[in-house]
């Protein structure tokens, strides 16, 4: 499951039967981006937390626009992206408490206006690790124990697709997929859009998603946050947050007013467990 994609690469899935028919469903950009480590080998980060932000394509150039002018507000480079953690942790980049304070006030009041539906999937991998009796050795050696470190992220990723898939049908829409490139995760997001597509799931049983997936899911593409557009940044901040909920550091952000920016999400946000969300029965076939 792990392996390298290259920056900027836009994989095509199957289309819809003709662009008359894609012209007609509403299109629908899901923004991916995750926080914490999907590694189960680390040991530094409790959770991990894999989240989507959907929007209508519609919905783009206001975003966009958003995002070009709360840069300028703030002094960042329009052209280059900003990342949460830099803007409001690493003790090298953050702003200053006044700054970060009005800086999450502009996105609450961000959040309150645009439409989107937002979904979380999260592991405590100390549980996980547990559950499915899952030892050190059992991540090393052969290729086989390696590709079992990423496990997660890439369950987390194939859930998001299922979740999507379904979210599509339910707005009659055909989907795109846009997620921030990781090198290494690359390759297990990429697996996940290709397995929702074919017809049979791990051990040969049929897929429920087949169907839906091949029409509705109509591409995936991987670039640096800046090279691909300013949604990714709102799904990094989305995430930022969930993750700071996750594990219980909101308060760290008291002097900021982040228990704001989760006051505003929490009531829009699908948060899910992984092992609820995608069983457990089916995690063990991928153990």
């Amino acid at each position: 499951m792990a392996g390298h994609c290259a920056l900027n690469a836009k994989i095509l899935g199957s289309s819809p039967s003709s662009p008359a028919k894609e012209d007609m469903n509403t299109q629908m950009t899901s923004f991916i981006d995750e926080s914490g480590v999907g590694d189960l080998t680390d040991h530094k980060y409790k959770n991990f937390v894999l989240t989507s932000v959907t929007v209508n394509n519609s919905e783009l150039n206001t975003i966009y626009g958003y995002f070009s002018l709360i840069k300028k507000k703030y002094g960042l480079s329009d052209a280059a992206p900003f990342h949460s953690y830099d803007l409001l942790e690493n003790p090298s980049s953050r702003f200053s408490s006044a700054r970060a304070k009005s800086f999450i006030k502009s996105m609450c009041e961000f959040i309150e206006l645009v439409p989107m539906n937002i979904v979380a999937i999260h592991t405590n991998k100390i549980v996980f690790r547990k559950q499915f009796k899952i030892k050190e050795t059992d991540l090393k050696g052969s290729k086989e124990n390696k590709e079992k470190r990423g496990l997660i992220y890439y369950l987390s990723a194939l859930n998001q697709l299922q979740l999507f898939t379904k979210y599509l049908k339910s707005e009659d829409g055909v989907g795109y997929i846009h997620a921030d490139s990781r090198t290494y995760q690359d390759r297990d997001l990429l697996d996940a859009f290709l397995r929702i597509k074919q017809k049979n799931i791990r051990g040969g049983l049929p897929s429920a998603y087949y169907d839906l997936a091949k029409r509705s899911l109509v591409s995936i593409t991987f670039a640096d946050k800046g090279a691909l557009s300013n949604g990714i940044q709102l799904a990094d901040f989305t995430s930022f947050v969930v993750f700071a909920y996750l594990e219980r550091k909101i308060s760290f952000y008291k002097d900021v007013g982040l228990s704001q920016a989760w006051g505003k999400l929490r009531g829009r946000i699908k948060l899910y467990k992984l092992n609820d969300s995608f069983g457990v029965s089916n995690i063990r076939n991928y153990l």
